[in-house]
C-alpha cells in the first residue's frame, strides 16, 4: 500500500518498473537479514527464539519481495492489465475502503491494546511498561496526524 502511494504515475509502465526496483531491494534486505542471522546469530548467546525470529523475517522479506516482484514483472508483460490494475488502485471507491478499513483497523487495535494493558498490569512489569510505551507512541502519533490533518483539511 505505501509503495503504491510512493510509486503513483500517470505511465503505468514507470510505476510498474519503479515497483520492481523496489521489490529488488526487499528481496535484498532479506537476503542480507538471512545472512547476518546466519553468519552473527549462530554463535551468539541469544536464544533459538532469536535466532528463528530474525531468520523467518528475513526469509518473509525474501519471499515478498520475489512475488513482489514477480507479480510487477508479469504485468508489465501485459500492458492491458497494467492499465486496468493501476485503475482500479485510483478508483475513489477503492480508496474509501482502504480509508475506511485502515481506521476501523487503528480503532480496533488502539482498544485492544487498552485491554492487553490493563491485563498485563498486575501478571508482568516489563511487559507493562513494553505496552505502555507503544500505546503511548501510538497515542502521540495519533494526536500529530491529527493536528496535521487540521492544518492541511
Amino acid at each position: 500500500m505505501i509503495i503504491k502511494l510512493l510509486t503513483a504515475s500517470s505511465d503505468p509502465a514507470a510505476a510498474l518498473r519503479r515497483r520492481s526496483q523496489i521489490a529488488i531491494g526487499i528481496f535484498i534486505l532479506g537476503l542480507i537479514g538471512t545472512v547476518c542471522s546466519r553468519v552473527f546469530l549462530s554463535e551468539s548467546t541469544l536464544g533459538d527464539f532469536a535466532h528463528g525470529f530474525y531468520s523467518g523475517v528475513s526469509c518473509g522479506l525474501m519471499l515478498v519481495g520475489a512475488i513482489f516482484f514477480a507479480r510487477c514483472r508479469w504485468l508489465l508483460a501485459y500492458p492491458q492489465k497494467a492499465k486496468a490494475q493501476m485503475v482500479k488502485e485510483n478508483d475513489e471507491r477503492e480508496k474509501l475502503i482502504l480509508q475506511k478499513s485502515m481506521s476501523t483497523g487503528g480503532l480496533i487495535t488502539f482498544f485492544m491494546e487498552a485491554a492487553a494493558l490493563l491485563s498485563a498490569a498486575p501478571l508482568n512489569q516489563t511487559v507493562f511498561r513494553t505496552l505502555f510505551v507503544v500505546y503511548f507512541s501510538e497515542f502521540l502519533v495519533l494526536l500529530i496526524v491529527r493536528a496535521v490533518y487540521a492544518r492541511k483539511l
